[in-house]
């Protein structure tokens, strides 16, 4: 399960990449960097999809790692495939309704001048300095939105290594603490 798992992540990273770096790229060696409004909207849709995927993918490792130290002789059991590809399915779909959501409340806004972003990759403060209207809500919401994303992995990450070390360390033998270990780094 676990180079599943980095299957996964190094999926996610490879899409996220070929998301930012080819257009990036090409504004470098072009010296311009403007991006259009519906590639932008497409871009900063990607980005929040695949860095919302990544967050909760790293909260699932961090989970497979606790289970295998943990609790080692249910491993098998307990991550087994079905389970496995349940988290890992369920980790690309929750990039998909903050992604939907907020790309489309951002790019439902009346924007003055120019739609061409100055900028070479599409984030959302450069589109917000275009909205001609009040983005406090927006904004609010994309905190709360970034700190939740953030936090509930992290937290997960956290209750799973404190978990795990606390296991590793009632380890009777030395040799066994240093394979744990080395299965955690």
């Amino acid at each position: 399960p676990m180079y599943y798992f980095l299957k996964n992540l190094a999926l996610i990273e490879i899409c996220f990449t070929l998301n930012i770096v080819p257009k990036m790229l090409v504004d470098l060696l072009l010296e311009r960097k403007v991006i259009s409004f519906s590639a932008c909207a497409l871009q900063l849709y990607f980005v929040i999809f695949f860095v919302t995927s990544e967050c909760f993918l790293l909260g699932a490792m961090a989970y497979d790692r606790y289970v295998a130290i943990c609790h080692p002789l249910h491993y098998t059991t307990a991550m087994n495939r079905r389970v496995c590809l349940h988290m890992v399915i369920a980790c690309w779909i929750a990039g998909i309704p903050l992604s939907v959501g907020l790309t489309g409340w951002l790019f439902s806004y009346p924007f003055c001048g120019s739609k061409e972003i100055k900028h070479f990759f599409c984030d959302i403060a450069p589109v917000l300095d275009l909205v001609c209207s009040d983005t406090y809500l927006f904004e609010l919401l994309v905190f709360i939105a970034t700190v939740l994303i953030v936090l509930i992995p992290f937290v997960l990450i956290a209750a799973s290594y404190i978990q795990i070390i606390h296991a590793i360390l009632q380890m009777p033998s030395s040799e066994g603490r240093r394979k744990a270990f080395f299965t955690c780094i």
